[in-house]
């Protein structure tokens, strides 16, 4: 990886970009962190999850958003989650 802007790329390999806003930064934190994160709103719906919490439940964020855990999850496991 060639961190020095003034060199000359002399490899193959991806030059290093910078994250530009603190959105980026948070949003490549949220996408690989080993910690499942998700937003609900005051409705309990959910407004975003992130890829551990994809492969941990085995849903898609795209198939959850707008849903409440009574919608996706059997009613026990569903109770647990909405506490």
């Amino acid at each position: 990886m060639n961190l020095n802007p003034k060199s000359k790329k002399t490899s193959t390999t991806p030059e290093f970009q910078p994250l530009q806003t603190k959105d980026e930064v948070l949003k490549a934190i949220i996408d690989n962190t080993r910690t499942v994160v998700y937003v609900k709103d005051l409705q309990g719906r959910y407004l975003f999850v992130n890829p551990q919490y994809e492969i941990t439940f085995h849903v898609r964020n795209n198939e959850i958003v707008g849903k409440t855990a009574y919608d996706i999850f059997a009613q026990k496991d569903a109770k647990t989650t909405s506490k």
